[in-house]
């Protein structure tokens, strides 16, 4: 288990903490982080909502089981003393002093990226890990992927498609966030699957 998975698994089970800290680094590793932490959670059969503004966090929300089972995550600077659990990702320099503390490390994220493997029995997958060393934003995909057609698989580490996918990615991770527009995110998905010259049809 990564460090920064420990420092979570931690978070998760201290009753007396509704606070942690991440360090927000760029929009690939937030994409990342936010994967890293929703596979952690689901192990703890929690479900991961990512929020804005703290008006969106429910203070009433009732979980069957008389504990939370939704943990919150921002990426926004957000003032919060609430009862819900919150992640929030900050420029370093906001986060620094709570180094001691305890926080999400973003700047390990090469252990994390082994973490997410080993859990997905992918931990001898060198070519893989090298190329999500260079593509963090893309660790959900890639790993569907590879166990849905791991023998026919190859992983190109060129410009030109690095830059055609991340911006696919951006535009599809968009097209989520904001009122979804079916026609146009099917669209942006089958422009991702010529891109990368994978198989549409076996997802």
């Amino acid at each position: 288990m990564s460090e920064n998975a420990k420092i979570l698994e931690k978070f998760l089970k201290d009753k007396k903490s509704n606070i942690i800290f991440g360090i927000n680094i760029d929009e690939q590793t937030s994409i990342f982080y936010q994967y890293f932490i929703k596979e952690i959670l689901f192990q703890n059969k929690i479900l991961l909502k990512k929020i804005y503004d703290i008006s969106e966090i429910n203070q009433n929300s009732i979980s069957l089981f008389k504990e939370n089972n939704s943990v919150y995550i921002s990426f926004k600077k957000i003032k919060y003393e609430g009862k819900e659990k919150l992640i929030n990702f900050l420029p370093y320099k906001d986060v620094k002093k709570y180094m001691s503390s305890g926080i999400i490390n973003s700047y390990e994220i090469d252990k994390d990226i082994k973490f997410i493997l080993q859990n997905n029995n992918l931990e001898n997958e060198g070519e893989l890990f090298e190329y999500l060393k260079l593509n963090p934003h893309m660790i959900e995909t890639e790993i569907q992927k590879l166990l849905i057609n791991k023998k026919d698989f190859v992983f190109s580490n060129g410009e030109i498609l690095k830059d055609d996918i991340f911006s696919l990615r951006m535009e599809i991770f968009k097209a989520k966030k904001s009122k979804i527009d079916l026609r146009k995110l099917l669209g942006l998905l089958k422009k991702e699957v010529l891109i990368k010259k994978f198989n549409f049809l076996i997802f």
